[in-house]
């Protein structure tokens, strides 16, 4: 009986975009594929702005990395970090233990850090959203600091970018007073369409806050 020939192995770095879409890209292809990640889900980073503002939850842009590639036959997903690469043996250590996995091809997707043009110290005042970690700390150290002392700040005590008290808004019941009270005034005026800032006051809900 011939010898089963190995098939060629794909492993694949970091479980991101760039990751996914190679990965996917490999579908239906005579290849073993292994996907290594830290974590175990793929994060939607575009999104972790929301999180940060509780608009959305975490479980609302990350979905897991093996649900995702479900349906694939030929990829296997493995939970680690990987510490070194053997670029002349061929081989990638995964974890504390560094087990070695051999490859054919090697594909580097492990993400990007954010670049402050070589000013690290504007991170304090614009920290970079890479993390559901970060994008659900960060934010509500500011708040938590900003309720002590009526200033926001940074974890690291710096101060913090609001609106200045110009933007504030109005209270809501003075707002929704005035809603009404433009209604009713375009109301009345049956005979002629409302102008501009007639049409802007009636198009204005009472239970949201104008600027």
């Amino acid at each position: 009986m011939a010898a089963k020939t190995r098939k060629k192995r794909v492993i694949i770095i970091g479980g991101g975009f760039a990751g996914l879409e190679t990965a996917k890209a490999l579908d239906g292809v005579d290849v073993e594929i292994l996907l290594v990640d830290r974590m175990n889900y793929h994060l939607f980073q575009p999104l972790l702005y929301q999180v940060a503002m509780a608009g959305l939850s975490p479980a609302e842009i990350a979905s897991p990395i093996r649900g995702i590639l479900a349906e694939q036959q030929n990829v296997h997903v493995v939970l680690g970090e990987v510490t070194r690469i053997d670029l002349a043996e061929k081989k990638v250590f995964i974890g504390k233990e560094e087990r070695g996995e051999a490859y054919d091809w090697l594909v580097l997707a492990a993400g990007a850090q954010s670049s402050y043009f070589g000013h690290n110290e504007w991170e304090t005042y614009a920290p970079g959203l890479k993390s559901m970690t970060r994008s659900r700390s960060g934010v509500a150290s500011c708040s938590r600091s900003s309720g002590r002392s009526g200033r926001p700040t940074s974890a690291s005590g710096e101060g913090c970018s609001r609106l200045p008290s110009s933007a504030a808004a109005p209270p809501a019941s003075r707002c929704a007073a005035r809603s009404r009270s433009s209604h009713a005034t375009c109301s009345r005026r049956t005979f002629a369409p409302p102008t501009c800032a007639a049409r802007r006051s009636c198009s204005s809900r009472p239970d949201r806050a104008s600027f």
